[in-house]
Order: structure tokens, then sequence, then C-alpha cells
């Protein structure tokens, strides 16, 4: 069985290294000159997409928008070429949903070795849990969807990501560095407090829910399924009462 890869990229050379890297390997390369081509694959969606940024009709970054948007059934592993690339560039393609980030001149080699990481990573087993249900919170991992007390929480592609990630592994403590590895796949080039910076954004956004998200000091976080366990919209409230300071 073949593995798809878009390539949106213009460098006619880059296109003959890759197509004599993956030659004998079950890996069908197809190009396209634009971010909306690669968007319209909606029938046979790639496992990866290879992006060289800038593109000729859209930002990189609306491009991951509209890919993760559209999510087209299954969720694309994307790797990102760009070039001058700082600090903030990365974390806001990772937060758009980028899975990898390089930047260019690279060695053609490299970029071939990198995509077969990201195909090795889409056939890698993931524990088989659609739905999630913490109390009044539900995380729908095919439709990329939460909600608290039935209304939807505005979550950014990484907060979901790292999010269902936790909650598929409830109960365990997962370290920075393997959240870095297997929510971001890229443990290197990023500061570890990179995942404190989105646990605290993601507490934020759950509110009377961020308590399924629990620290343990010295190795890393744990999500909590039993948290709100029984819980009720009533309890919280009649709990918040309980704990005001009279004015």
């Amino acid at each position: 069985m073949f593995s798809s890869c878009c390539c949106v990229i213009a460098d006619v050379a880059l296109h003959g290294a890759l197509q004599n890297e993956f030659a004998s390997e079950p890996v069908l390369l197809r190009y396209v000159a634009t971010g909306r081509e690669a968007l319209a694959m909606t029938l046979e969606p790639p496992v990866v997409f290879l992006v060289a940024s800038p593109l000729p009709d859209m930002s990189t970054s609306e491009f991951l928008r509209r890919l993760r948007e559209g999510n087209h059934g299954s969720e694309p592993l994307v790797l990102v070429l760009g070039r001058e690339i700082d600090e903030i560039d990365r974390i806001v393609a990772f937060e758009l949903g980028a899975d990898d980030l390089v930047q260019q001149p690279v060695p053609r080699r490299e970029i071939a070795l990198r995509i077969r990481a990201l195909l090795r990573r889409s056939k890698a087993p993931t524990p088989s849990v659609d739905v999630v249900s913490a109390g009044r919170l539900q995380i729908d991992v095919p439709q990329h969807t939460v909600t608290f007390d039935g209304a939807p929480l505005d979550l950014t592609a990484m907060e979901f990501r790292l999010l269902a990630h936790l909650a598929r592994h409830s109960g365990m403590v997962l370290s920075r560095a393997r959240l870095l590895d297997e929510v971001w796949n890229h443990p290197d080039s990023l500061d570890r407090r990179t995942v404190d910076t989105h646990i605290k954004r993601l507490r934020e956004k759950l509110g009377g829910a961020s308590r399924v998200l629990e620290t343990v000091r010295g190795f890393g976080y744990r999500f909590r399924g039993d948290a709100l366990e029984g819980e009720t919209a009533a309890t919280e409230r009649s709990h918040s009462r309980a704990h005001s300071v009279p004015g």
C-alpha cells in the first residue's frame, strides 16, 4: 500500500532529488504549485504535506489554518521548509499545526529523512479512543472538538492536540520532553517551557474543567479523567459560593 506525500514546492531540482530518494519505496509523491491546489485534495488526502514557505498564493499560516479547519477525515502531517526562521516563527507554525519545521538551506537527503519520519509516525499505533468524557467535559478526537457543559471551546490546533494526547493517556504522567516529542514532534528545537505555556492557556480556556490537567512536580503533566466525576453545573456553582468571600 502506497503512502502519499503532497509536495507544495517550486524547486524543480528538489522534485528530482525526492523522486530519486523514494524511487524504490511505496511512497507516492504528488507535486502542486499552490496552496489552493494542495487544499483541494479532498478525495484522496495525502498523509504528509511538504510545504515550501512562502507559498505563491497564501501565507503559510493561512494554509496551515485552512488545512486543520478542513479536517480531511484524518489529520495529515505537515513539514514546512522556510528561510530565516526565528523562535517566534517556530512557535506560530507549531501552534497552527505544523509537525516539523526546517530552515533552508538544508541537504535534500535530510528532507527525505524527515518525510520518512513523518510517514512512520502516521502509521504508528495510537490508543483507539474516539471520545473522552470527563464529567461535563467531552473531547471528540475525530471531530477535533471540545465541549464543556455542551458549549464548544475555542482551542488552537496545537492546544487541541496537546489536550487530546493527554486525554488518550488518561492517568499517565507524561514528561515535558515526551510531550514535545509526541505532540510537537520536535523535542530539540523548542524550550520545554513551551509545554508549560500551552498548559497554562488550556487551563484558562477550560475554566471550570481545568482540574483535569494535573501538574506532577518534577515529572510533567497528567490528565485526570475522574477530576470532574459526578459533578454538575449546580454543584460547581454551590462550591464556588461556599468559597467566596462575603462583601
